[in-house]
């Protein structure tokens, strides 16, 4: 976690320096949002507002 504004740039520097890290990190990313978002995840939930 970044606590300062010296902290989140040198994450983000890290981010642009790094391809392998930026491309595992916006994997796990859209594998999290798929997980607890998408509409096949929130079925339940969607069919419940319906009922």
């Amino acid at each position: 976690m970044c606590a300062t504004p010296a902290d989140w740039e040198a994450a983000l520097r890290r981010l642009l320096a790094d391809n392998v890290l930026r491309t595992r990190l916006g994997t796990a990313a859209r594998h999290t949002v798929q997980a607890r978002y998408s509409v096949v995840s929130n079925w339940p939930n969607f069919r419940a507002l319906f009922s």
